[in-house]
């Protein structure tokens, strides 16, 4: 049995796939536990990471226990989402981008977002080549830079629900919209806009960016050489969470199975967890998973 509230580690490769289960706090708001985002945990910078409601959670694999709770510095936000890598874990909320430095636990503020007018605007983060990137709701795709500091930015775009960076470009999600854009990390221009059926999620593959879609339980292929759509996977009855890893494509879902899809065969394999999947990231080191159950 998983807790309720836990980060859990899967071994794909064995027939009991669970090999243990780290309690999180609940965060909770009133009486009832507040809903986190899609995809909140990710996995590197010496540890695994989960965002819960306004804390971040630094979770230490080698002793089984979370080693440091951090209050985030945000207001109350539609979506909290996380992405790390250049040295640092990096959280995205409707207000901006905060850095944190995962030895000590400090946070920086390096992006402030000026409101619409809208607080349910959606933040998602990606990193990709020297860059960390932050799309929003309300359209706007922005490149910030580590090292100096600066960030570059694009308005008036098609809104941004999920972003990604793979095959030498950023790649953004509107949902409402039906379309996934592709831009060019240099120049921040529009180089393709790739209609979806029903998309919720992208994530990019060794082979592809995948697209998934929740109502229809399908993840499609989309060539990055050619920007046209390149078969389709049943891959769930109602699927909640994906990440790539390991030459497959990773879905989690509410029957509580976890399907793997190999880029190259689009065989789907099972693997039985037994809870509702919250969220999905890959460990590269171990080649298991880290599922969140919240």
């Amino acid at each position: 049995m998983t807790p309720a509230e836990a980060v859990v580690e899967v071994d794909p490769e064995r027939a009991t796939p669970i090999v243990r289960s780290i309690p999180i706090p609940a965060e909770r708001h009133g009486r009832n536990p507040v809903l986190t985002s899609a995809h909140p945990t990710v996995v590197g910078q010496g540890g695994v990471w989960t965002i819960r409601w306004r804390s971040l959670f630094h979770v230490d694999p080698s002793h089984s226990e979370v080693r440091r709770r951090i209050t985030l510095d945000t207001a109350i936000s539609f979506s909290g989402n996380l992405a790390e890598g250049l040295d640092k874990v990096w959280v995205a909320t409707a207000d901006g981008l905060l850095e944190v430095n995962p030895a000590t636990g400090d946070q920086r503020r390096v992006i402030t977002i000026r409101s619409t007018g809208n607080q349910f605007t959606s933040a998602d983060v990606t990193v990709g080549g020297p860059f960390v990137w932050l799309g929003l709701g309300d359209g706007r795709l922005l490149r910030f830079d580590p090292r100096s500091g600066r960030e570059e930015a694009r308005a008036d775009l098609d809104a941004i629900d999920t972003i990604a960076f793979g095959h030498a470009m950023v790649w953004t999600l509107d949902v409402l919209g039906g379309t996934v854009a592709a831009y060019d990390p240099g120049t921040l221009r529009s180089r393709a806009k790739i209609p979806v059926d029903s998309a919720d999620h992208i994530v990019v593959g060794d082979g592809g960016l995948w697209v998934l879609s929740r109502s229809h339980g399908t993840l499609t292929r989309i060539d990055p050489a050619t920007n046209d759509t390149a078969g389709t996977v049943q891959v769930g009855p109602d699927p909640t969470a994906i990440v790539a890893g390991g030459g497959a494509i990773w879905v989690g879902d509410e029957d509580g199975v976890i399907r793997r899809v190999d880029e190259n065969t689009r065989r789907v394999t099972e693997v039985p967890f037994g809870a509702e999947v919250r969220g999905l990231a890959y460990d590269d080191e171990t080649g298991n998973l880290w599922v969140d159950v919240a």
